[in-house]
């Protein structure tokens, strides 16, 4: 648990392999304050988490699991950061010719099932931003616990993923999208969103129908109320898909 493997530089980016850690957000946190950008990545995460602290399950070995904490930078908020990083995750995927996809505002999906998952948390002035991401499990789509499919590279291609490849192909397109000004990457994200005509949104204590608009200068979700109110979310705590 949590012996280090490597510890290697790749581009502008410092990365530390690990065997098994509970979580790399946890890891990244923990990290010295002088390392601005680092990456810590595992074979295996033992409590690994995802958004509103649901499991993230992931067998040893076969898929990307990572986390990069960097200062807080030009996008600012946590939202758009999380928009950045469904974006270069899903170059990454088209890259390799899968039809990827955001959903909004922490999943990235092939063929309406999830491939990755984001999980961006702020820690004062630094941005932590862990990545899930499917690439030799599941070997075939499996059904999942949230009305959505999980799928994997392998389970789309027949191919397997190399986890180091993939990860320097992320690292060098999150340098190119962190450097993008706000209103290019909301263009980017709008091109590769997944967007749902309907959702049933949280105001206050009552869900409510709701058509969606756009997302917003901020990363968040703008929705139309039935009775023509606009109303914003910024949190999938507060939204169900319709």
């Amino acid at each position: 648990m949590n012996q280090l493997l490597e510890d290697v530089q790749i581009g502008t980016w410092r990365v530390q392999w690990y065997d098994c850690v509970g979580s790399t957000n946890d890891v990244a946190r923990g990290a010295a304050p002088g390392e601005p950008r680092l990456v810590v990545v595992a074979d295996e995460q033992s409590a690994g988490r995802g958004q509103h602290g649901r499991r993230w399950e992931s067998p040893p070995g076969t898929n990307l699991l990572c986390s990069m904490r960097m200062p807080i930078g030009a996008l600012g908020a946590a939202e758009l950061v999380s928009l950045g990083a469904g974006i270069v995750v899903c170059r990454v995927l088209q890259e390799h010719h899968l039809a990827a996809q955001c959903k909004w505002p922490n999943d990235v999906l092939v063929g309406g099932a999830k491939i990755a998952g984001i999980l961006v948390e702020q820690v004062q002035a630094t941005m932590i931003v862990g990545i899930g991401l499917n690439l030799n499990w599941p070997a075939t789509r499996q059904p999942g616990t949230d009305n959505a499919d999980w799928t994997s590279m392998r389970a789309e291609t027949g191919i397997d993923g190399d986890r180091r490849h993939i990860l320097e192909l992320l690292l060098t397109a999150w340098d190119a999208c962190m450097t993008a000004e706000a209103a290019l990457l909301l263009a980017d994200y709008r091109r590769c969103w997944h967007k749902p005509a309907r959702v049933t949104v949280r105001c206050g204590d009552d869900w409510h129908a709701a058509c969606v608009r756009d997302v917003n200068v901020t990363g968040a979700l703008a929705v139309q109320l039935a009775d023509g109110r606009l109303h914003t979310v910024a949190s999938s705590a507060q939204l169900l898909d319709a």
